[in-house]
């Protein structure tokens, strides 16, 4: 049986997760707009009752990399569009000091996107 690396980190069979992956691991916000992303994780908060949500990432990963360091995408439309999504997280980690350029790297974070879909969801039920 193969599996793929995140439920090989988890220690899980194929199928006892729902997983899924884009550049970046990106979530964009919650709003109007919805991207694939965002309407997975309002299936899997609103339909499966899915309760925890975890975002992992890898080393040396090629988007954000080419968020942190600027990197020309001209070449690649697509995909700077997509990483785009991402423009508050690096403005918020821009204004924090870090101790080394790997430092600064990894804090990349996403904004509290799922704390303002869980609210939207409260104010729609409530």
């Amino acid at each position: 049986m193969i599996f793929n690396s995140t439920e090989l980190l988890t220690q899980r069979e194929p199928g006892d997760l729902f997983v899924i992956r884009n550049a970046g691991n990106i979530v964009p916000c919650y709003g109007q707009e919805p991207s694939g992303v965002s309407a997975t994780v309002e299936y899997a908060v609103t339909a499966l009752g899915v309760t925890d949500i975890i975002i992992c990432g890898h080393s040396d990963c090629g988007a954000m990399t080419a968020i942190s360091n600027n990197k020309c995408l001209d070449h690649m439309p697509a995909v700077a569009k997509w990483l785009r999504y991402a423009d508050s997280a690096k403005v918020v980690t821009g204004a924090r000091q870090h101790a080394s350029p790997q430092a600064r790297l990894a804090r990349v974070e996403q904004p509290g996107d799922l704390r303002a879909f869980r609210e939207s969801q409260l104010c729609k039920s409530g």
